[in-house]
C-alpha cells in the first residue's frame, strides 16, 4: 500500500467513526427527549391524582352566617359534647351491632325543603323534699297493691339533697326497691329488684310477670304488653297508649338481644318517636352482673321499670330551618364534620378510622330533638356471634354556623 492509499483508508476511519457518533447522538438525543415528555406527563398526572385526594378530604367546610344555631350549640342540644370527661367531644363514629341490616331501621329521606328543630322548655321548677314526698306519696297506694307489698313494709325513707339540683327518695321492702327523683326538669319513679329473696330481677305486677319475648317481632311485643300498658298507666297516673320496642345487640353475646327497652309514650306530645319525654320504659337486661341474672334466647324477665313525668310535657319548636340536601351533607361528611356520639378521650384514641366513602344507608334522625344526617357503613368485622357491624355517625341536616372553628377544636379526638 502506498502512501495516498494508506491516507485515504485513514481518512474513511476518521469519517466512519464520526458518522457513527453523529447517529448515536440524534439517537440519544431523542431518547432523552422522548423521557423527558413521559416524566411530565406521569408528574401531570401524579399531581392531578394528588389534588383529588386533597380535595376529597379537604373539601370547604361551608359557612352559614346567618344560621339560627352554632355547630357547638346543637352539640350541646343533642347532647354530644359530655361533660363528663374533661378536655371530651364527639367522636368520628358508634359502632352499632345488629343481626340484619333491617334492624337499623333505615327511613326514606324527608320530601321536604324545611324541617323543625325542637327543644325542652328551659323553664324550672325549684327542687323541694315537699314536692317530692307529695309525688310519691300519689303513687304509693297504686304500687304497693299493683307490687303485693304493704305501704307499712316499706322502710329506710332517704331524702337525699347530696346534689343541689336533684332530690332522691328511696324506699325498700321486702321484694323490690323504689326511688322517687326529682330534678328541675322532671320527676321519676323506678323499680327494681336484686335482693336475695327475688334473685333475677324480676318484678311482677298483680301477680304477673313482667317480661318480653324477644323471639317475637315488634309488633308481636306491642300486642302483647297492652294490658299491661294500662296497668301502669294506671298506677302512674299516665296517658301513655303508644308502644316502641328498641332492641340492642353486641359483637359476642350468643343470647341475641343484650338489652330491650319497651317504651309507653304518647304520640300527640313527640313529634317524633326519637324525642320521647313523658314515658314509661320498661328496660330487660340479658346480660350477667349479679348473682342469680339469668340470660335467655327467648323470654327476658330481668327488668327495671321507670316512670318519667317532665314538668313541660312536649318539646317546643325553636325553629323551622331548611333541609340541607343529601349532596351537602355528603360534602360534611367527607370533610370530616361529624358528630359521632361522644365518648371519653381514651375510647376516642383507641377508634380505628372509618372511610365512609360509599356508605350504605342514610336516613334523617332527631338526637333529642336535633335532626341529623345519620350515616352507616358497613364494617369489615367479623363477629363472634354473626352480627354485623356498622359506624354509624351524623351530620347535621340544616345550616349551622362555626363548623370550622367547632371541629377544629375536635381535632385532637377525630380520627
Amino acid at each position: 500500500m502506498n502512501g495516498e492509499e494508506l491516507f485515504n483508508a485513514i481518512t474513511k476511519i476518521d469519517d466512519d467513526i464520526i458518522e457513527n457518533r453523529s447517529a448515536a447522538s440524534t439517537k440519544k438525543t431523542s431518547s432523552v427527549r422522548i423521557g423527558i415528555v413521559i416524566a411530565s406527563v406521569v408528574c401531570v398526572f401524579i399531581i392531578a391524582g394528588i389534588l383529588v385526594l386533597i380535595k376529597k378530604q379537604f373539601r370547604s367546610i361551608p359557612t352559614y352566617d346567618h344560621a339560627h344555631f352554632s355547630a357547638s350549640e346543637i352539640a350541646s342540644m343533642a347532647g354530644m359534647d359530655h361533660k363528663y370527661y374533661d378536655n371530651s367531644g364527639t367522636r368520628s363514629y358508634t359502632t352499632v351491632y345488629v343481626p340484619d341490616a333491617e334492624y337499623l331501621h333505615i327511613k326514606a329521606l324527608p320530601d321536604t325543603e324545611y324541617i323543625t328543630v325542637y327543644q325542652f322548655s328551659d323553664k324550672k321548677k325549684p327542687v323541694s323534699e315537699s314536692s317530692l314526698k307529695s309525688f310519691s306519696n300519689m303513687l304509693y297506694d297504686g304500687l304497693c297493691e299493683a307490687l303485693d307489698v304493704q305501704k307499712e313494709e316499706l322502710k329506710n325513707e332517704v331524702i337525699d339533697h347530696s346534689d343541689g339540683d336533684r332530690a332522691t327518695l328511696d324506699a325498700e321492702c321486702r321484694k323490690y326497691n323504689i326511688r322517687f327523683s326529682q330534678n328541675g326538669r322532671f320527676q321519676s319513679a323506678s323499680i327494681w329488684s336484686y335482693s336475695s329473696k327475688n334473685p333475677g330481677g324480676v318484678i311482677k305486677i298483680y301477680g304477673n310477670e313482667i317480661s318480653v319475648d324477644q323471639r317475637l317481632s315488634d309488633d308481636e311485643i306491642v300486642s302483647s304488653l297492652q294490658v299491661l300498658n294500662k296497668q301502669l298507666c294506671s298506677i302512674f297516673k299516665a296517658d301513655l297508649p303508644d308502644i316502641k320496642v328498641v332492641r340492642e345487640y353486641n359483637e359476642y353475646s350468643e343470647h341475641g338481644a343484650t338489652w330491650i327497652r319497651v317504651y309507653f309514650y304518647n304520640k300527640l306530645n313527640t313529634p317524633d318517636d326519637s324525642m320521647i319525654n313523658d314515658r314509661i320504659e320498661l328496660s330487660f337486661d340479658n346480660t350477667v352482673n349479679y348473682s342469680g341474672d339469668v340470660v335467655s334466647d327467648s323470654i327476658l324477665s330481668n327488668v327495671k321499670v321507670y316512670y318519667y313525668h317532665y314538668f313541660t310535657d312536649k318539646m317546643e319548636p325553636v325553629a323551622n330551618v331548611r333541609l340541607l340536601s343529601l349532596k351537602e351533607a355528603e360534602n360534611l361528611l367527607y370533610s370530616g364534620c361529624v358528630f359521632g356520639m361522644h365518648s371519653c378521650p381514651l375510647c376516642m384514641a383507641m377508634q380505628p378510622e372509618v372511610d365512609f366513602h360509599n356508605y350504605d344507608y342514610v336516613d334523617v334522625r332527631y338526637v333529642n330533638g336535633v335532626p341529623f344526617y345519620a350515616f352507616f357503613k358497613k364494617l369489615d368485622i367479623k363477629t363472634s356471634n354473626g352480627n354485623l357491624a356498622f359506624a354509624s355517625t351524623y351530620v347535621t341536616a340544616f345550616e349551622v354556623s362555626g363548623l370550622k372553628e367547632y371541629f377544629e377544636s375536635q381535632k385532637s379526638s377525630h380520627k
